[in-house]
């Protein structure tokens, strides 16, 4: 009995690197979607008017962040992915819009530990830069901000196989620094912000698929 307790706590201890699909040379290719909306309504006070006005705004956009990463040694795994960024916005009290346009790329450093059968809890490392172009009143008396940004932050996720290649992904929160330099079309002037923060909120969320090829 003691022997089988034993070889049963080295099954549970080892399961991390002995599932097939994250074990050493195995190939991930990976793609994630954040669809966002959103719909505000506040209120503020006008000086000038002496009166209080209702301020409606209106957004939505999408971050879309396929990946390829390869597994150095059994349930870790190293790779890199881009993320396309796009985000609309409007006001219907002072009617005025602004879209935003945003690239980055991202090495990440990710561990996999196995739950359950087909479950596998993971945490994933990594640095990003990327850069971000606002347009304020798209049309003729429009207006450019451009945004270089730098991050590095750790977050964790899971992964759950629906078949030995197929795998439905999901991250959420983060702990990060971020360092964002603003510059508008002029070229006058710069603004420089940094941050170093842990983010629970609904926004961080991510769904995705993924496809391993085992060695």
């Amino acid at each position: 009995m003691k022997k089988l307790i034993f070889a049963a706590l080295l099954a549970v201890c080892g399961a991390g690197s002995a599932f097939a699909q994250t074990s050493q040379g195995s190939i991930a290719i990976s793609g994630n979607v954040n669809i966002s909306a959103t719909d505000n309504e506040s209120t503020s006070f006008d000086p000038a008017g002496q009166q209080t006005i209702t301020i409606i705004g209106k957004g939505a956009g999408v971050y879309v962040t396929p990946s390829f990463g390869y597994f150095i040694s059994d349930g870790l795994e190293i790779g890199a992915s881009l993320g396309l960024n796009y985000y609309s916005s409007k006001s219907e009290t002072y009617n005025s819009a602004s879209k935003m346009y945003g690239v980055n790329l991202s090495p990440y450093l990710r561990k996999y530990t196995q739950l359950l059968d087909r479950l596998m809890l993971h945490g994933t490392g990594y640095v990003l830069a990327g850069k971000n172009k606002y347009i304020t009143d798209p049309g003729d008396n429009q207006h450019e901000n451009h945004e270089t940004v730098l991050e590095a932050g750790i977050y964790p996720g899971l992964t759950y196989f629906v078949t030995d290649r197929f795998g439905i992904n999901t991250n959420f929160g983060s702990l990060a620094y971020k360092r964002i330099t603003t510059k508008p079309e002029n070229g006058m002037g710069k603004n420089v912000e940094k941050d170093f923060r842990a983010n629970l909120s609904l926004s961080t969320i991510t769904f995705g698929l993924s496809y391993f090829i085992s060695r």
